[in-house]
């Protein structure tokens, strides 16, 4: 997870300012180094469920792991389902960084415990 305090973000963004990289590059850079742990931890311990908070993680995250799309199963809350994934056998939800109510992850944490058990 990375941090989103307002002021680590705009730490991270003077530091990639101080080495000549924009902020934009930056933040891909976030999402990408998100992804590469996430794709490793996966692989290596078989993980068949996962939630991604963020829009742009979200996105880098399914690229890396080969997801293509999803199959959606439930709408835990309003604009967030949970679904099978395309190209990668897990259940997943992905979360945008503007969606959810503050227990959102909670709850999803626990609907994807629940689809495991069936």
């Amino acid at each position: 997870m990375a941090d989103n305090r307002e002021e680590v973000i705009l730490e991270t963004k003077e530091i990639g300012l101080n080495l000549n990289i924009d902020t934009l590059t930056i933040s891909k850079m976030v999402s990408a180094m998100l992804a590469d742990a996430t794709e490793k931890i996966v692989t290596i311990t078989d993980l068949k469920r996962l939630v991604v908070a963020g829009g742009d993680t979200s996105g880098t995250v399914s690229r890396k792991l080969g997801i293509k799309g999803n199959y959606v199963l439930k709408e835990i809350e309003t604009g967030l389902p949970s679904g099978l994934a395309w190209g990668r056998h897990m259940y997943i939800v992905l979360k945008s960084g503007s969606f959810g109510k503050a227990d959102f992850l909670v709850r999803a944490v626990a609907h994807l415990k629940e689809l495991s058990q069936r």
